[in-house]
Parts: C-alpha cells; sequence; structure tokens
C-alpha cells in the first residue's frame, strides 16, 4: 500500500504552484524505494504504481493535472532511463489509457491525447538514445497513427516527431515512414503537416528524395525552393504545384495497376 505522503505528491502535482516541489519530492521518494530494492533491473512496486498513475493522469481532463503529471512523468523518465523500458510503458498505456469502444466521442479525445503525451514523453527523455531501431520505429508509427484522430491532436503530434527526427539525426530511415505518411494523407494536409514538410526540405537530403518510393518528390525537389520565395502568392502557387504532382504521380501509378 503507498504511503499517505506520496499520494500527497500526486495531489500536488495537480496545482501549479506546487507541481515542481511535488515532482522532485516523488521522484527522490521512488529513488530511494528503488535502492531498497536491491536488482536494479527490477522496478520497485511504488515505481510501477507511480509510472501507471502518472500515465494514467495524461487521460485527465484537468488541464492542471495533465501539466503536472507530464512534467513529473518525463523528469522519472530521464531520471530513470537505465531501468524502464519502452515495453513496460506501452503496456502501462495499453491498460492505464485504454481506447475503449464506449468512450464517448470527447472522451476518446483525451484518451487520444494522453497517449501523445505519453509518447512525446519518451521522446523528452533520454530513453530515445537507448531504443533500437525497431523501437524508434515504433514510438514514430505510434504518434503518426494519432495525427487524425482529432484536429488539436496533429500539432503536438507533428511537435514531437520533428523533435524525434533531430534526435536521430534525420536518419533516411525514419524520414521515409514520415514522407510515405505524408504521401498516404495529402488531401489531409493542414498547416502542421505543412511546417514538418518545410523542416524536411530544410535539410539536405537529395539522395533519399531522389530514391524514395514515390518519384513524385523527386519531381517537386526540382521546383524553386520555398524558402527563396518573396511573397506569400509565389509560396502557394509552388505548394500547389507539388502537390498536384503528387497527386496526379499516383494517379496514374494506380491507372497503370488496374
Amino acid at each position: 500500500m503507498e504511503s499517505q505522503s506520496v499520494l500527497d505528491n500526486f495531489d500536488n502535482l495537480r496545482k501549479p504552484p506546487k507541481f515542481h516541489h511535488a515532482c522532485c519530492k516523488l521522484i527522490k521518494h521512488l529513488d530511494r524505494s528503488q535502492q531498497n530494492k536491491g536488482k536494479a533491473e527490477v522496478l520497485s512496486q511504488e515505481m510501477k504504481y507511480a509510472l501507471k498513475r502518472l500515465i494514467r493522469g495524461m487521460g485527465s481532463a484537468d488541464q492542471g493535472t495533465v501539466v503536472g503529471f507530464s512534467a513529473c512523468l518525463a523528469a522519472l523518465l530521464k531520471s530513470h532511463s537505465d531501468i524502464i523500458n519502452i515495453s513496460t510503458i506501452h503496456e502501462y498505456v495499453e491498460s492505464e489509457l485504454e481506447l475503449k469502444s464506449s468512450l464517448l466521442r470527447g472522451e476518446e479525445g483525451i484518451v487520444t491525447f494522453g497517449r501523445v503525451l505519453v509518447y512525446g514523453c519518451i521522446i523528452r527523455s533520454d530513453i530515445m538514445n537507448q531504443l533500437n531501431k525497431e523501437e524508434k520505429s515504433f514510438i514514430l508509427d505510434q504518434l503518426l497513427l494519432f495525427c487524425y484522430k482529432r484536429s488539436y491532436v496533429s500539432g503536438p503530434v507533428y511537435y514531437y516527431i520533428e523533435n524525434f527526427l533531430k534526435i536521430v539525426n534525420f536518419d533516411k530511415k525514419y524520414v521515409k515512414i514520415v514522407l510515405s505518411h505524408v504521401l498516404n494523407n495529402k488531401f489531409h494536409m493542414n498547416i502542421d503537416m505543412l511546417h514538418l514538410l518545410l523542416t524536411l526540405q530544410n535539410v539536405n537530403l537529395p539522395s533519399l528524395m531522389a530514391t524514395t518510393q514515390s518519384k513524385a518528390f523527386a519531381i517537386a525537389s526540382s521546383l524553386p525552393n520555398i524558402y527563396e520565395l518573396d511573397t506569400v502568392t509565389e509560396f502557394v502557387n509552388i505548394l500547389t504545384v507539388r502537390l498536384y504532382l503528387v497527386v496526379h504521380y499516383n494517379s496514374s501509378v494506380a491507372g497503370h495497376g488496374a
């Protein structure tokens, strides 16, 4: 059973003036409980409880709770990245932020946003540096799944994806996953996806653009660079042509395959 002092820390995480202090106290307490466990690779019961409760708090409708719990989860993952693995986090996400069919539309949106925040905390922590390629791809795939669940989710998703790509130094393996996603969802273009594309364009990846599965990007890359344009009108014209080339190329491929 958890001590009352530990439970008090969770209550204070919901209060903006107190959540920084509560977070420090909670992590110090978990440090002691983990040391008493003896085996470094095994999570203490209190550590498991804290992880589950913090992850569950991401699905709260209360903004103060989400802010305090997400800050504390990110700090906890950063300070214990050597013992907390991605499979444990995913297990707790599935159990504590379950997307049940019985959820109301508003509730489903809150839970989805909570899941995005959890994977965002992973990206903000040192755990990312310890993941293998398959685990990193898994995180990227999870984020891309949520892009169009709700309009307000795409902003944080693309923000975390951009940070993810920076951490992996824009590794072509992961950039290809993102570009494939953009092509498959070209009719859902929004300002957040556009910002991500501009970020990718600003990275020198000519070989990737030439070898990616869709040659529409190779064709589009021969057009004037967006950053060299002087007016919004020029920008819109170039963007329209690029999207047209993508759609036209995919349509012609589909026609030949029919």
